[in-house]
């Protein structure tokens, strides 16, 4: 049995159903650390746990009130994590990614990237560049360069970024996106999203002789995804 625990932020009126597997890989922590407050941790399915949201968060509102009496609270219903998409500057991309990402800092530069909001917190980003191989840089390709969430509860939110980057690709006239991935990484969210399996690079270091270079992300072989825009 897979046990569930809502969350729920004060400041925004959201919440958010988790189960106890994923709180033992730590989102728990991250949730916490966003703002969102543990209100159940009892429920023995996610239906449940949908039923009872409203009088958990309303028996927690009411010893919140008493601790914190000046405190306005909510006065519509609690509404459920909503995602949504918003414009972030490089420097809020790279600093997002060098705290986030599991196994590459950020790249040099980009085009564009995209950012995922949870009300008042960013949980996600995406950076759109130019190819890094020459061969797909003919000025009408673009490259997903990285694509970070903090947590694995924003999972969904993969789509949403990788959408708003195509749509924005679309807009400045590119025809083609590109992106990789480790080959152990089985690819399920881009394969949602459209994108097929090119091939699998060689892989290696990008030091030389002639141009030194220090590696900062996996060196191994990598998997080609690619998606036509129409």
């Amino acid at each position: 049995m897979n046990w569930y625990w809502i969350f729920y932020k004060v400041k925004t009126n959201r919440y958010v159903i988790v189960s106890d597997e994923d709180c033992k890989r730590g989102e728990m922590w991250d949730l916490l650390q966003d703002g969102y407050d543990i209100v159940w941790d009892s429920a023995i399915n996610k239906e449940m746990a949908k039923t009872h949201v409203k009088e958990q968060i309303d028996a927690y509102l009411d010893a919140y009130q008493k601790d914190y009496p000046l405190v306005r609270l909510p006065l519509e219903d609690p509404q459920p994590l909503t995602l949504e998409n918003i414009p972030i500057s490089f420097k809020e991309a790279k600093n997002f990614i060098d705290q986030h990402h599991r196994h590459c800092v950020a790249p040099h530069g980009h085009k564009f990237s995209v950012g995922l909001w949870d009300t008042d917190v960013l949980v996600g980003v995406a950076i759109a560049g130019l190819p890094i191989a020459r061969h797909n840089n003919d000025g009408f390709t673009l490259e997903i360069t990285r694509c970070c969430l903090k947590s694995s509860i924003y999972k969904n939110g993969v789509s949403r970024l990788i959408s708003s980057i195509y749509q924005a690709g679309k807009a400045m006239g590119y025809r083609r996106i590109v992106t990789y991935t480790l080959d152990e990484e089985s690819g399920v969210s881009l394969r949602a999203c459209g994108f097929k399996l090119e091939g699998l690079s060689k892989g290696g270091s990008w030091n030389s002789s002639a141009r030194p270079r220090i590696d900062k992300g996996p060196t191994g072989p990598k998997k080609r995804w690619v998606k036509m825009i129409s």
